[in-house]
């Protein structure tokens, strides 16, 4: 009889409390999602999970090199893939169905390729370059955008155990390499506080996997510094459980106190909170008996812990899929619904898909032929599912906004012919409407009039903010330097027409200072014209400006206070009066684009094409169309402005 052969698996002790340490980093998490307002700081359950896989997976490639004098880098990328790639498919093949019934369709090719980006790990990237900030103010967000953050760990799962061989290569000894990877996460917490420092966007920082990597390595330096060392108890157990009751009260402290927006945690406040949650994490796994590990360790935190992964990947979904249009409840009932759901589903995928990968042996068979189906067949289904999303035709009934009222005919623009004295050009000025409507139509060539813009997504070109629901919206650092950069690049182009178009801003309370005009009232009235002035002031020379009016949209509001002001016909129609006023008594041409979008209240179809691809931007179908009935009216105005008008 042979003898049996030792697992060649690298296994760390258990310990209950590290799970009770996940439930805390998912609690915040989920709080954060369901009401920023409630946890403005729950977000930094993330990093407290970013310590934790430092932490635990150092300890694992450390325990494997000790035992066979080596680390496996495929054994190693198969035992991740196992754990991770499992679950993160099944909840993409529900979001790819969920998407296909409920997701607005002009935002449909971007979510199947956020999914796409989200499969092979890089959905941290496609989210810090693309506009996924501005559509999730749109109440629209990706369904898959908190994967950024498994990105970031799958990126690291990838590149670290290399660079700990090679690291190993040179520096034998532990307590070296961890000094080598201390100042990597020194380079990498500078990198976050001298972008801050220097304007770069938030979005960035939060997003990119050299400023987030600090997170990772302080784990990574102290599974190198203590080795086995931080798995034995530790001698003063009443010690520890102060500090471990302290390091813990320092994350929580900070969930509750700050906010994404903190400038504190990115100029060095995230690494002394990486570091409290490390001095947890190490009485968390040393099993020293004490308060600490007990609480953590019980059966509740624990369950919680087990399930935190799915529960993490199954609860943004929810949250963006099961709103008051779906469900009909609102408040405390509804995110009761979402919890409850998002659990539900995170125990089954960790009972039926976690279990048989971890060699459970329920009715898949092998854990081992099980992982290997799932690494054939996840890349080319969840592409293909993907591919379903961007380009199949809305089901009947979605909330899409493009079905037609009873009596309501397509909409039909006429545009009234004009031939200008000379070649003229148009800048475009505003946000993402007008975007969309370059974006749209820059392609085409216009023998009477060039066209340019100076957009900016979400952001308006003037000192005033909107107030919604009691919160004052502040400006990205990017709007702010595009409200300084705007007027400059109108000087330095010329053009004959500054086409202003009317934000939706205007639609809501507005606050200038210390002032905060509620909408309807004199005050608010007097904001948007001051706002006007200043448009027109910094447009340079006198005579060019003009404005297009605000058209009636349809967002897809839910229970989001500020898309259903936007879709309040009412508002956008006073806010129309006012400016129009406005334009009348300073001599400032109007395109009346409310008069021809909204005939009789919001209009889903140009002809047999959508108007709109998200309730508010111009679809490329008809941006062109619009384009076409405006571009005469503009040429008109430029002619105007050389006194050659017919």
């Amino acid at each position: 009889m042979s003898a049996p052969v030792p697992s060649t698996r690298a296994r760390l002790p258990y310990r209950p409390a590290l799970d009770g340490l996940r439930a805390v980093a998912i609690a915040g998490v989920l709080v954060f999602h369901l009401d920023e307002r409630a946890l403005p700081g729950g977000w930094l359950g993330v990093d407290l999970f970013f310590v934790l896989s430092g932490f635990l997976i150092t300890n694992l490639l450390v325990f494997e090199r000790e035992r066979w004098g080596r680390i496996s880098v495929v054994r190693f990328w198969g035992a991740r893939m196992r754990r991770l790639l499992p679950s993160l498919v099944t909840v993409l093949l529900a979001v790819s169905v969920a998407a296909w019934i409920w997701t607005v369709p002009g935002r449909r090719t971007a979510v199947a390729w956020d999914i796409v980006s989200s499969l092979f790990y890089v959905s941290n990237w496609r989210f810090m370059l693309g506009d996924e900030q501005y559509f999730d103010q749109l109440s629209i967000p990706s369904p898959v955008r908190h994967t950024w953050s498994l990105s970031i760990e799958e990126q690291f799962y990838i590149v670290f155990p290399l660079l700990l061989i090679a690291v190993g290569l040179v520096v034998r000894k532990r307590r070296g390499q961890a000094l080598v990877f201390a100042v990597l996460a020194l380079a990498s917490a500078a990198a976050m506080a001298t972008g801050y420092a220097n304007g770069t966007e938030i979005t960035t920082l939060y997003y990119s996997t050299v400023t987030r990597a600090f997170e990772l390595l302080i784990g990574v330096c102290a599974a190198l510094f203590l080795g086995h060392a931080a798995f034995r108890e530790r001698r003063s157990p009443v010690l520890t459980d102060v500090t471990a009751w302290a390091g813990l009260a320092v994350v929580v402290a900070a969930m509750v106190g700050l906010d994404s927006e903190s400038g504190i945690v990115f100029r060095g406040g995230l690494v002394v909170i990486c570091l409290a949650a490390l001095v947890a994490i190490l009485a968390a796994a040393s099993g020293t008996n004490g308060t600490f590990t007990k609480v953590l360790g019980s059966p509740v935190p624990r369950w919680i812990g087990l399930i935190s992964y799915p529960l993490y990947l199954w609860h943004w979904p929810i949250i963006v899929f099961v709103h008051e249009g779906v469900v009909g409840l609102d408040g405390l009932a509804l995110d009761a619904v979402r919890v409850g759901l998002s659990v539900l589903l995170a125990w089954l995928t960790y009972r039926f898909i976690e279990g048989p990968v971890r060699g459970r042996r329920p009715f898949f068979g092998s854990a081992r032929g099980f992982s290997r189906a799932v690494a054939v067949l996840a890349a080319p289904l969840v592409v293909a599912s993907a591919f379903v999303v961007a380009h199949s035709e809305p089901p009947q009934g979605e909330l899409s906004g493009y079905a037609l009222k009873p009596g309501q005919k397509p909409l039909k623009l006429t545009p009234d012919p004009y031939t200008a004295e000379a070649r003229r050009s148009t800048m475009l000025l505003g946000n993402s409407i007008p975007y969309s409507l370059y974006r749209n139509v820059a392609t085409h060539e216009f023998r009477q009039l060039s066209m340019s813009q100076t957009t900016h997504l979400g952001c308006d070109p003037f000192a005033l903010q909107k107030r919604v629901d009691g919160e004052t919206t502040e400006p990205t650092r990017s709007c702010l330097e595009w409200r300084d950069e705007w007027p400059a690049l109108v000087s330095a182009q010329q053009p004959d027409v500054l086409l202003f178009f009317v934000p939706q801003t205007f639609l809501s309370d507005l606050v200038k200072g210390d002032e905060v005009a509620e909408f309807g009232s004199p005050e608010h009235e007097r904001l948007v014209r001051e706002a006007l002035d200043e448009v027109d002031r910094k447009g340079g020379d006198a005579g060019k400006l003009a404005l297009s009016t605000l058209a009636c949209h349809d967002i897809p509001a839910f229970d989001k206070v500020e898309m259903q002001q936007l879709n309040d016909i009412e508002r956008v129609e006073r806010v129309n009066a006012i400016a129009t006023a406005w334009a009348a008594e300073n001599d400032v041409p109007v395109i009346d684009s409310y008069a021809a979008l909204c005939p009789n209240g919001y209009q889903p179809l140009l002809g047999n094409d959508p108007l709109y691809e998200d309730g508010l931007h111009f679809t490329n179908e008809s941006a062109p169309h619009v384009w076409a009935w405006m571009m005469p009216q503009v040429l008109r105005f430029a002619d105007a402005v050389h006194g050659e008008a017919s």
